[in-house]
């Protein structure tokens, strides 16, 4: 006779976190704080790390690291090398995020217009004559950077807006931000994993 399986309360909060992150402002960030030990023993099983950063209200899952003599375990989610633009658009938004967090904004949250997004992006992108084509590849690099959970897209009364999301703190430290920096920013090519 079969053991019956039942779910436990905390797993949509669990396929949530495998889909990517969970912020304060979810459904799930109550339930994933309320169950925050049997999640981190369900994941530690799969080789997985649930990384909570309350400060900043948001839980993520990273890939543990291997210790010495351990087998390696297949990755969960392959990690893709973002684009010499790719990575230039998430150095610029980190560090827009650094000089954000420096000022102590009232708000808490960093909102950029689609022309701030194009401003900081154009005196990095080699010169193009067709406007269009321009615009497309910026669209392109903001669509991307949604993809990834660094943007987060919302209607406003003056037009789209979008929020940087704090999780891109945790994916680009200050020291990995300083490394990065110089090199994409001198034109040099060095990209990031994501």
């Amino acid at each position: 006779m079969s053991e019956s399986k039942t779910l436990r309360p905390w797993s949509g909060t669990a396929l949530r976190l495998l889909q990517g992150v969970v912020y304060g402002e979810d459904k799930e960030w109550k339930i994933l704080r309320e169950h925050e030990s049997s999640l981190r023993e369900h994941f530690e099983v799969l080789g997985l790390e649930l990384v909570v950063d309350e400060a900043e209200a948001f839980a993520w899952l990273r890939q543990r690291e291997v210790e010495e003599g351990e087998e390696p375990l297949p990755r969960l989610v392959r990690r893709l090398p973002l684009s010499w633009e790719q990575t230039l658009l998430c150095v610029l938004l980190r560090d827009r995020l650094l000089q954000f967090d420096r000022a102590a904004e009232a708000d808490g949250r960093l909102v950029l217009s689609a022309e701030d997004l194009r401003e900081m992006l154009l005196p990095f992108l080699p010169e193009i004559g067709d406007g269009k084509k321009l615009e497309r590849r910026v669209a392109g690099l903001i669509g991307r950077a949604e993809e990834l959970g660094f943007l987060r897209v919302f209607q406003s009364p003056n037009g789209f807006r979008y929020e940087v999301r704090r999780i891109l703190k945790a994916r680009l430290s200050v020291e990995e931000l300083e490394r990065i920096r110089d090199k994409v920013l001198a034109g040099k090519g060095e990209t990031a994993e994501e």
